[in-house]
């Protein structure tokens, strides 16, 4: 909870190597030595002289002074900062440290609270220091060090000291326990990575006072009130490398201080909230190996709802920031939640959509079956009713690219890249028909006979509208930037005839059909027999919307009013 811009950085580089091998056994020990001698120092006839602080302060230094040398930094440093702020010294010694004195006790039982929480090892060190005024807590892998100076500011009495240093040591000890749990090599954070470096400890460490946080409060209730605004600015900006005002500077305007704190905290206990294994989720935290996938997996900034639109209920859920629109669409049959996998990859500022088609949110006797166009309908209805009126990328999956090409080709200025796995062709039925209609006629009566009668209809409409189809296939328009992903191996227990051995070169050259050997546009087929792709390997599906997502930025097309004749331009 220091204000120093690099404490923390700083002290992982220089213990690094120790983040693994460091022998924490043993109690812990209450150093107030260094604070101590301070006193004196302040309490003497002798003046604070920039000898008289080499001489008898920092030339017999204990840990916790040696540990915060980097922000002192020398005599004339720290007497620089004496002079120009006495009051904060005499303020720290007078205050600060018998409230010190007097939770030794109770801060040695807040370290071991938070070790066993977290499944760590207790601090070996709590240690009371004076510094330069710029720095007010810090931890190293082996201990906890309170600069009295700084951290007494926040104190008016001796009772609220004691609360304001239980705080801080609860938060520091959960900076160890990361210390402790992290197989970094690189300590070079971006601005999520830091939030969630310390809003874990903020979140974890409130878990353990025993009255409400003095520190957190006021940006807990200036993020309760400003959610909206800071959520989008901070998914802006979440990668960069310099913090701005969200850590460790002053505010540029009337908000608290260190707002990166806050975005943490939640992103953290949101995550603990929807995890079923809160230890693994504590031990997740403390690593942070992946922190886009903790934002994302967090649930957030996401909202899950249902809407009707077209006298119809659809479910969607809503999540992350951005100018970047992705809307996933299901297969037949399966739910908005079958994308998860993949939605789990992406990064904050690409915002998702994912949806369920009314057949699986309508109660069976109400459900009734719709065609591609009016599925279709459907879909833009939602995003009219998101307020969604920028092109959206669109990511299909099996009979929903049936409802993309229809889109591409109905609505193409709606459109600025399609990621289609695995999808379904109005034309498909009529070539397997020819390959194998005896096959084809089982298949169906297999599957109509598992479903339930509203499903069912539904597959039969399907049907339908395949067998009045053209046997050609209609490639996506040229300008949509488009990805077709195939399963390339033939299953050896084939569920459909698009899975034997001679089905599969159908389905394959079928796919083809769709897209142009382009730039922009390309089937890639891959090296297995699942229909599933996107969730048997969702990282290969997330990468190409995250590259989609990229290119698709610096893209614009341009449509004639009469949609005859496309340009395109790359900016």
């Amino acid at each position: 909870m220091g204000s120093h811009r690099n404490r923390f950085l700083k002290l992982m580089a220089m213990f690094g190597g120790l983040l693994c091998g460091s022998q924490l056994a043993g109690a812990t020990t209450f150093d107030i030595g260094d604070a101590e001698r301070f006193a004196q120092l302040l309490n003497s006839d002798i003046p604070v002289s920039v000898e008289a602080l080499q001489d008898n302060y920092l030339a017999n230094a204990g840990v916790g002074v040696k540990s915060i040398m980097s922000s002192i930094q020398s005599a004339e440093k720290m007497h620089a900062s004496i002079s120009q702020a006495p009051q904060n010294y005499t303020h720290a010694v007078d205050v600060c440290l018998p409230a010190a004195k007097a939770i030794e006790v109770e801060a040695k039982a807040m370290v071991a609270k938070v070790a066993s929480g977290t499944d760590t090892k207790p601090a070996e060190t709590i240690s009371i220091v004076l510094g330069a005024n710029n720095i007010a807590a810090t931890a190293s892998p082996s201990g906890i060090i309170l600069a009295l100076e700084t951290l007494c500011q926040q104190a008016h009495n001796l009772e609220q000291a004691k609360v304001l240093l239980l705080e801080y040591i609860a938060h520091e000890m959960v900076h160890v326990a990361q210390y402790q749990s992290t197989k970094r090599t690189s300590f070079v954070f971006n601005l999520l990575e830091m939030s969630l470096i310390e809003g874990t400890a903020d979140f974890i460490s409130s878990m353990y006072l025993d009255k409400p946080s003095l520190l957190q409060q006021p940006r807990k209730t200036w993020g309760e009130h400003h959610a909206v605004q800071l959520w989008k600015a901070f998914i802006e900006q979440q990668h960069n490398k310099g913090y701005g005002t969200w850590l460790y500077a002053p505010s540029a305007n009337e908000q608290p201080a260190d707002m990166g704190y806050w975005m943490g905290s939640q992103i953290a206990e949101h995550y603990y909230n929807s995890a079923e294994d809160k230890m693994v989720a504590i031990s997740t935290l403390l690593r942070m190996e992946d922190a886009d996938a903790l934002f994302r997996q967090s649930g957030v900034n996401a909202k899950t709802a249902r809407i009707n639109v077209n006298n119809v209920e659809l479910m969607y859920e809503d999540e992350g920031i951005g100018s970047n629109v992705v809307v996933f669409d299901a297969g037949f049959g399966t739910k908005h939640s079958v994308w998860q996998y993949v939605i789990d990859l992406l990064p904050m500022n690409i915002r998702t959509i994912a949806y369920t088609r009314t057949e699986l949110t309508a109660p069976p006797e109400l459900a009734k079956a719709r065609t591609v166009e009016e599925h279709l309908s459907d879909l833009r209805a939602l995003l009219t009713a998101l307020s969604i009126d920028e092109p959206i990328l669109y990511v299909t999956h099996s009979y929903s690219g049936m409802i993309a090409a229809r889109y591409a080709e109905s609505y193409p200025d709606e459109i600025k890249g399609m990621v289609m796995v695995e999808p379904a062709t109005f034309a498909q039925r009529k070539h397997f028909m020819q390959l194998d209609a005896e096959g084809v006629k089982k298949e169906d009566e297999m599957i109509l006979g598992h479903m339930p009668p509203h499903l069912a209809a539904q597959y039969a409409l399907i049907i339908e509208q395949m067998d009045d189809a053209s046997a050609s296939v209609k490639s996506i328009p040229a300008a949509i930037p488009t990805a077709v992903f195939s399963a390339g191996n033939p299953s050896e227990h084939p569920f459909s005839i698009t899975e034997t051995k001679e089905g599969r070169p159908v389905w394959l050259a079928l796919h083809k059909q769709l897209v142009e050997d382009s730039e922009h546009q390309k089937q890639y087929i891959v090296d297995t027999d699942s229909h599933n792709i996107h969730k048997r390997n969702p990282e290969l599906i997330a990468s190409q919307i995250v590259k989609m997502a990229e290119q698709t930025t610096a893209y614009t097309t341009t449509y004639t009013t009469n949609q005859t004749s496309i340009q395109t331009t790359t900016q």
